[in-house]
């Protein structure tokens, strides 16, 4: 397995140390997931990024946001759902451990339907998980290594990035939810004010 070199290991900090003071500038979870699949894919230098979160009512994987080469596949992509159960995706979140995987074609966890669906050739790729103490809330993937082969420095710099991520991941995530709640509250309201106003209206009427 290939070993950082300093000036490696001095540009990978610098390089979080960006991350980590540039989140708090994104305010929504789409935005923030935008950001950190940007910076995943010009980091290891790949085709495709991507926070594969977890939808646990309905067990089962989604992707929020990616960033590919081509944005028809990055559109196609948040379109995908496919069980927790599946895919390397699955295989990392079962175990927790972070798992490359050189040649898809070979691959006993790899799910051909999300290419299948999003029209793409995934050859190869690295997913790592992202944890907030021992609950697992995603995972985040990169695909299609540019040059080369993904090492041991790729799952370094993943597994460092799903570390700083995951807390402000789960915090916008909640806080869209909260958001989303109060505007139904808020709509339940309107609809019931109307009503009210209505038979009001309609009592006062001979």
């Amino acid at each position: 397995m290939a070993t950082s070199k300093p000036e490696n290991i001095d540009r990978l900090t610098k390089a979080l140390f960006r991350i980590s003071k540039a989140l708090h500038q994104f305010r929504t979870l789409n935005q923030r997931l935008e950001f950190i699949t940007k910076e995943v894919q010009e980091l290891i230098n790949v085709e495709g990024a991507s926070v594969i979160l977890l939808n646990q009512e309905k067990n089962e994987f989604f992707f929020p946001v990616t960033a590919y080469d081509d944005t028809e596949t990055s559109r196609k992509m948040r379109e995908i759902r496919f069980p927790a159960t599946k895919g390397v995706a699955g295989h990392v979140y079962k175990t927790g451990k972070p798992l490359i995987v050189p040649d898809t074609s070979e691959s006993e966890f790899f799910f051909k339907k999300v290419d299948q669906q999003a029209r793409y050739k995934t050859s190869n790729m690295l997913d790592v998980p992202i944890q907030i103490q021992d609950r697992m809330i995603g995972v985040l993937c990169a695909v299609n290594k540019k040059k080369g082969i993904f090492d041991q420095r790729d799952i370094e710099i993943a597994s460092a990035i799903a570390n700083i991520v995951a807390l402000p991941i789960e915090n916008a995530r909640i806080n869209d939810q909260l958001k989303s709640s109060y505007q139904e509250v808020k709509s339940l309201n309107q609809a019931k004010d109307r009503v009210i106003h209505h038979l009001s209206h309609e009592l006062k009427t001979p």
